[in-house]
C-alpha cells in the first residue's frame, strides 16, 4: 500500500483513530470524512461541528510601523481596527489579482496576527517578506507550532461557554480575545466558514489533542468531527468562496464580489489599488454568480458553462445542498448575463444541463439570520 505524503497537522493521530479517510489538500494529510459527508454536514447546521483547520498559516506582523506596512499591503483599511477586532481581506498583484485571502486580527496597534491559508503559506510568506524590506516590522511564522479548531453550529456557543469564563455574547462578531479552556492558554475568535455562528480555538501545538478531546467530551453527542467534504458543502451554501478554486491571481475582488475586503477610500496606497479604482468606475467586465441546477445533475469545478450555444464561462465550484435541497454552484460569467434569475446551461458529461442565477447566499439559516436580526 502506496504511503500518502503531505504534511501532517498536531491532530493527525486522532483522526486516524476516528477512522477518517484522509486526503492530501494543498500538501497537508487532512480528513475528508469521518462517517459521511452529508451527516457531518447536517450535524453542523443542527447541532455543532468539529473541525480541525490547524493547517492554515499563522504569522505576527509587529513593530513600530507595523500598521503602516499592513496599511501599504493590504487593501482593506487595517487603522480602522479596533484592538479585538478581525479583519477579512486579501493580499492583491499590482494588476489587482488576488494571491490569497486571510485574517487580519489586532492585538493593538503595531501588534497583528495574519490567519493564512494553508495551501499557500510558503507563497503568502514570501509576499510579505518581498514587501516588508523597507519598513521597520518583525515577521514571525507561528504555522508550525501553533493549531487551530473550528467549533461551528447552532449550539457551539452553548458548548463552549461551559468551558470559559468571558460569556461568548460578549464577543461580537470578528472579534477575538485571550481565554484558559481547562487551564489552556488559548485564543479564542468568533468568525467561521459554514454560515452557522462559530468559534475557533488557537494556541500551542502540543496541546491541541487535549483540546479535541475536551471538546468532544464536553459536547458528547451533541458535537461531530466533521471533514473538508462537510466544509465544503457548508461553505458553498453559504457562499464563502475557497482561495485558488473561485478566486486567483487571474480574478480581482471586485469580479469575486468581495467588496468588504477592500476599501477604495482610505488614505494610503495600497497594492492594485489603482487598477481596483478603474475597474470601479468602468465596471467589471465579468462577475461570480451563483447558480441552481434546474435539470439533474451536478455542477463540479472546471465545468463549462453556456448561454445561447455559447461558453460564457466556467464553474468554480459547485456540489449538491444538503441544507437547501439541490444542487448548486459558482462561477464567472460576463458581466451582461450576471443577473439574478437568468438562465444558463452547465455542461455535464457532454450534455447542457439548465441552471439559473440565483442571489447570494444559497443558504439562509443559522449565522445569515442572526446577522440580519441585529443588523
Amino acid at each position: 500500500m502506496q504511503t500518502l505524503a503531505g504534511k501532517k497537522t498536531p491532530l493527525y493521530d486522532i483522526h486516524q483513530k476516528l477512522g477518517a479517510r484522509i486526503v492530501n489538500f494543498g500538501g497537508w494529510l487532512l480528513p475528508v470524512q469521518y462517517t459521511g459527508i452529508v451527516q457531518e454536514h447536517q450535524a453542523t447546521r443542527q447541532s455543532a461541528g468539529l473541525f480541525d483547520v490547524s493547517h492554515l498559516g499563522q504569522v505576527d506582523i509587529e513593530g513600530e510601523e507595523a500598521e503602516k506596512f499592513l496599511e501599504e499591503l493590504l487593501p482593506a483599511d487595517i487603522s480602522a481596527l479596533a484592538d479585538g477586532q478581525i479583519q477579512h481581506t486579501l493580499f492583491c498583484q499590482e494588476n489587482g489579482g488576488i494571491i490569497d485571502d486571510l485574517l487580519v486580527y489586532r492585538h493593538q496597534k503595531n501588534s497583528y496576527l495574519l490567519v493564512i491559508n494553508g495551501a499557500f503559506i510558503e507563497d503568502d510568506i514570501r509576499w510579505i517578506l518581498k514587501h516588508a524590506a523597507s519598513h521597520r516590522v518583525q515577521i514571525t511564522d507561528k504555522s508550525d507550532v501553533t493549531f487551530m479548531i473550528a467549533v461551528q453550529g447552532p449550539r457551539a456557543a452553548e458548548l463552549l461557554n461551559s468551558l470559559v469564563s468571558t460569556p461568548l455574547e460578549e464577543i461580537g462578531y470578528y472579534h477575538f480575545l485571550r481565554e484558559e479552556i481547562k487551564g489552556i492558554p488559548v485564543l479564542l475568535s468568533h468568525t467561521g466558514y459554514t454560515g452557522e455562528d462559530g468559534f475557533e480555538i488557537m494556541g500551542d501545538f502540543r496541546q491541541a489533542a487535549a483540546i479535541w478531546e475536551i471538546l468532544m467530551k464536553t459536547g458528547g453527542s451533541e458535537i461531530t468531527p466533521a471533514g473538508l467534504g462537510a466544509r465544503d458543502t457548508l461553505r458553498l451554501e453559504a457562499w464563502y468562496l475557497l482561495s485558488g478554486q473561485d478566486f486567483d491571481k487571474e480574478h480581482t475582488p471586485i469580479e469575486a464580489g468581495l467588496g468588504w475586503t477592500y476599501s477604495l477610500t482610505k488614505p494610503q496606497n495600497y497594492i492594485g489599488r489603482n487598477v481596483l479604482l478603474e475597474q470601479k468606475q468602468k465596471g467589471a467586465s465579468r462577475r461570480i454568480v451563483g447558480f441552481e441546477m434546474i435539470a439533474d445533475g451536478i455542477a463540479r469545478h472546471g465545468y463549462p458553462i453556456f448561454k445561447n450555444g455559447q461558453k460564457i464561462g466556467e464553474v468554480t465550484s459547485g456540489a449538491p445542498g444538503p441544507s437547501v435541497g439541490k444542487a448548486i454552484g459558482l462561477g464567472y460569467v460576463p458581466a451582461p448575463h450576471a443577473g439574478v434569475g437568468n438562465e444558463i446551461e452547465i455542461a455535464i458529461h457532454g450534455k447542457k444541463r439548465k441552471a439559473r442565477i440565483v442571489q447570494r447566499p444559497f443558504y439562509r439559516g443559522g449565522l445569515y439570520v442572526a446577522k440580519r436580526r441585529h443588523s
